[in-house]
């Protein structure tokens, strides 16, 4: 038997000290990782272009999201998919540009499904946060080893939460970015969505983990659920 080819991953970080855990998980899982910054991350994937590029930053904000647009373009003229992994962001909310948008912390177990869906298919674009992956194509969000389908308002609504991590998002926002209208007179339209959405990420939808009730605000998603 031919062995099998080591996958190169190049995980590019603002400081070394914020991905000690990240390198350790990759290398668990027989990843060849190895790092760089974003200073230097231009020439190292012209140099040799990995199989998968990680931006590793802890907020997304002003001085990162630009970054996060340039390597986006650099690495898709070289056929890499890229992965975000954010802390935190602004309210500008998750870029679309990414393979991949993830919030840390994650399991070694969901790194790896997700790095091993985009290495079997580098156009296939996730959201993933708190052991949920929302695929943008297909409309599926995965739980654990369950996935559903999602109706076109349902799955815009799951994306513009998985977008919003830990942000309160207020009924006039999202009827307005699901919707499309500022009308919010009557918006028992995005109560009865967000009870279907409930239905098909939380595992006791009476008791939401994920998507939690702001009463008179709105609603917020939680990334970093506690476990029940």
């Amino acid at each position: 038997d031919i062995p099998a080819m080591p996958v190169h991953i190049l995980v590019i970080q603002e400081t070394r000290a914020l991905n000690q855990d990240l390198l350790q998980l990759l290398k668990a899982e027989g990843y060849q990782a190895y790092t760089t910054n974003p200073q230097q991350a231009r020439n190292r994937l012209c140099m040799a272009p990995p199989d998968l590029a990680i931006l590793s930053v802890r907020k997304l904000d002003s001085k990162t999201r630009p970054l996060c647009q340039e390597l986006c373009q650099q690495v898709k003229s070289l056929a890499v998919p890229l992965m975000l992994l954010i802390e935190s962001c602004d309210e500008a909310g998750l870029p679309p540009e990414p393979n991949a948008c993830l919030v840390a912390p994650l399991s070694a177990g969901q790194l790896a499904r997700v790095i091993e869906t985009l290495l079997q298919n580098n156009e296939v674009r996730i959201l993933a946060a708190g052991g949920l992956r929302l695929h943008l194509d297909t409309h599926q969000v995965y739980r654990c080893e369950e996935s559903y389908y999602l109706s076109p308002k349902e799955f815009q609504l799951l994306e513009t939460f998985l977008r919003h991590p830990a942000q309160v998002l207020t009924r006039r926002f999202l009827m307005r970015e699901v919707w499309e209208t500022d009308f919010i007179e009557d918006t028992r339209t995005l109560d009865v969505h967000v009870h279907w959405v409930r239905k098909k990420i939380e595992h006791d939808p009476s008791r939401p983990r994920y998507l939690k009730t702001v009463r008179g605000v709105g609603y917020r998603f939680v990334p970093d659920p506690p476990e029940p």
